[in-house]
This record gives C-alpha cells, structure tokens and sequence, in this order.
C-alpha cells in the first residue's frame, strides 16, 4: 500500500516470482492523513488506521477484493500524533502506538478493533529525536518492539514489555533521511 502526496493510495499487489504489480487507486483524500497498516482485528486481511488533522482515528478495513471500506470512528485525541500498530504484550491484540513530542503514548484494544480503557504513557522522555517509527515482532529474544531511526540517522530497538518498554539495542547504521516500512517521516 502506497500512501501518495496526492492523497491516493494505490495497492500493488506481489507477484509469485518477485516485484510488485502496477498500482491500482483504493482511496483517495488520504494527503494529510497519517497511517499505519496491519492484522488490527480478526481477520486475514489488513486494516488501514488512519488519523486525520483533527486527531480523530478511523479504521478502515480492507475487503478480501482489496478493497478499502469506509471509515469507522474509533477514537479522538491523537492530533499531531505519528502512528504505528503494535502488539505490546503479544497477546494478538494489536494496540494503537502514537509518539507526541518526547513521549510515546499507548491506546490498547480488545482484539476486536475497539479501544479499551483510557490511553497509557509508555515512554514518558527521549523520542523528540526520533524520525521514523515502527513496530517490529519477535525482534529481540521473542520480544515484540519498536524500531526507531533518530535525527543523527542511528537505528535503535526497544523491547515492549506489557505496557512498557526496556531496554536498548543500537545498530551502527547511518539512517538519515530513511523511512522504515509502515513508517513516515516525522
């Protein structure tokens, strides 16, 4: 799924022998929209979390036909909050992980897609500098995390432990200006 500056999104499929099939348009009036895509409910098919300028969160899921489905409001507050799913606890209930500032805020689900209870502070300092974000499973000694580049282009991993996280792995990498999968630059 490629999210356009022109607010398309176009799916390309895979193809059985390598590369990916030309795009074809699923939605539109996604420009100032931040996403992430993944197994958010039970199903085989993935879903499209969209946030919108004014911070409400939409789920969209997406048809066995790759098609994507209206809109369904789950949540408000995010604005201005970069996104990733994640499963913190690996349960296999993906949570919505959003990094505001320096902190890194936790919306968990109840598996179905819905959020439950109120959202928690996982992370309360040291993200300012992160310019990418995203979540990564069985990384790390069995461990669901998070990848994150920082402005200086370093690569680091943090293991999440329930509702929080511990712990930091440092990759000797120079990532500047780099994106990672499911991520947008920030």
């Amino acid at each position: 799924l490629v999210q356009r500056t022109s607010g398309a999104l176009t799916l390309h499929k895979g193809k059985v022998g390598g590369g990916f099939e030309p795009g074809v348009k699923v939605g539109t009036g996604w420009a100032q929209k931040r996403i992430t895509v993944g197994p958010w409910a039970d199903s085989i098919y993935p879903t499209v979390i969209g946030v919108d300028r004014a911070g409400n969160v939409l789920s969209h899921q997406v048809s066995s036909k790759g098609k994507l489905g209206a809109g369904q409001m789950l949540g408000t507050g995010w604005k201005d909050r970069h996104v990733t799913m994640i499963d913190m606890a690996s349960t296999g209930r993906q949570g919505l992980l959003g990094r505001s500032r320096s902190k890194l805020i936790f919306q968990p689900t109840d598996g179905t897609g819905r959020f439950t209870g109120p959202e928690q502070e996982v992370a309360g300092a040291g993200w300012s500098d992160t310019t990418a974000l995203a979540s990564v499973t069985a990384h790390y000694r069995g461990l669901n995390g998070v990848l994150s580049v920082k402005r200086s282009g370093a690569l680091q991993y943090t293991s999440s432990y329930g509702t929080q996280f511990a712990g930091i792995l440092r990759y000797p990498m120079d990532l500047r200006g780099s994106f990672l999968a499911g991520s947008r630059r920030f």
